[in-house]
């Protein structure tokens, strides 16, 4: 062990000298077992370590845009989360892992506010605010989104109409306010864009939402949502489970985008 440390002293010669790095005698003062040697560190190098690590832990603090803070949440009574705790910043990709039933689409739902899940405790802040006291439609005007595992088939609705909805509705637009109303020549050049930028064919936008949809094409439309609104905040509720590879090369894509 004396060896070891020597060489790490050695290695940090900078900031504590080896030559004063250990004491082999005991002190008359030793209260405990002094048989150990005992490390000595220069005069204030611990004080300025422990001030520069608590000014980076603080950093970091700050620079999260997204916190779940010790999130408790439960089905039907039964607790599946358990204090989740994650700190997202701005540009981070954060991966979610587990087997089947550990929680991973419970923590996305309540995340959105799926009125089927209660939560217990905790919180989730963003953008100054606890979403949890937020609906689910305030949530996504906040600038959060949700793609879906399993999509919903929406009868009745065509992606085209569902699209320009949803931008209205993030926009605030009442009704009322047209200021706030996404005109369709806007609508059209941003439609547009993003089909080009995707890859996809536009054939699909005047089907019903998912309606006779491939596995495939149920996620691309996911993905082609998150393109139009442009969240500040992906929850992605395994996007490529079930999909070719030129699928998840896509949906890989997408996301580094």
């Amino acid at each position: 062990m004396v060896g070891s440390r020597s060489a790490t002293a050695t290695a940090r010669s900078r900031t504590w000298p080896p030559a004063r790095a250990f004491r082999a005698s005991t002190s008359s003062r030793c209260t405990s077992d002094c048989s150990v040697p005992r490390w000595r560190a220069p005069h204030g190098w611990l004080k300025r370590r422990t001030t520069a690590h608590t000014l980076r832990r603080r950093a970091e603090r700050k620079l999260a845009d997204f916190e779940i803070k010790d999130l408790r949440a439960s089905v039907e009574g039964r607790q599946i989360l358990k204090g989740v705790s994650l700190a997202i910043s701005k540009g981070e990709v954060h991966a979610v892992m587990g087997p089947n039933g550990s929680g991973k689409s419970t923590l996305s739902h309540t995340l959105m506010g799926h009125p089927g899940y209660t939560v217990d405790g905790g919180s989730v802040i963003f953008k100054g605010q606890n979403v949890l006291e937020l609906e689910p439609d305030e949530r996504a005007r906040l600038g959060m989104f949700l793609a879906f595992q399993y999509p919903v088939v929406v009868p009745g609705i065509s992606m085209t109409n569902f699209l320009r909805t949803a931008l209205n509705s993030k926009r605030g637009y009442d009704g009322k306010d047209k200021s706030k109303q996404v005109t369709p020549k806007e609508f059209r050049s941003m439609l547009k864009g993003e089909l080009e930028v995707l890859h996809m064919d536009d054939s699909f936008l005047p089907r019903y939402i998912n309606d006779g949809f491939s596995g495939g094409e149920k996620k691309r439309a996911e993905i082609l949502q998150m393109a139009m609104l442009k969240p500040e905040i992906a929850i992605l509720d395994e996007t490529d489970s079930g999909l070719d590879i030129d699928s998840i090369k896509f949906v890989a894509e997408a996301v580094n985008r």
